[in-house]
């Protein structure tokens, strides 16, 4: 990998990351767009199915619930980001991308500490 190569990976997967985010935030904002459109008729629905204390309860965490379920794909966006900019190590194969400054800096891996940039 030569250090233009490193630095290209590095921008296109910052480019990556940040669209993730936009998106993502897009997403939750969508979520509690929904979530207060719906609350009414959420408190009304657990008032006449539970007891009042347990209808609190529930209300309560009904509107933090789907938060719970973002950091999923997140983490699979980012597990699919590390795969599609992969810029390993010649030696010891593990992807130098993260710390991608480092590298540039002293042409070293930080994992095994070999030469990690080759000069073409």
């Amino acid at each position: 990998m030569t250090r233009d190569g490193l630095s290209a990976a590095a921008i296109a997967h910052r480019a990556y990351r940040l669209r993730v985010a936009v998106v993502g935030s897009l997403f939750i904002l969508g979520l509690l767009v929904m979530l207060l459109a719906s609350l009414r008729p959420l408190r009304d629905a657990l008032i006449a199915h539970f007891s009042r204390p347990v209808a609190a309860v529930l209300f309560q965490l009904a509107p933090s619930s789907p938060f719970l379920l973002i950091p999923l794909p997140m983490l699979w966006l980012e597990r699919r980001s590390a795969r599609r900019f992969r810029a390993p190590c010649p030696n010891c194969g593990r992807s130098v991308l993260a710390k991608w400054r480092y590298v540039l800096e002293t042409n070293l891996c930080p994992f095994c500490g070999s030469a990690a940039i080759t000069e073409e």
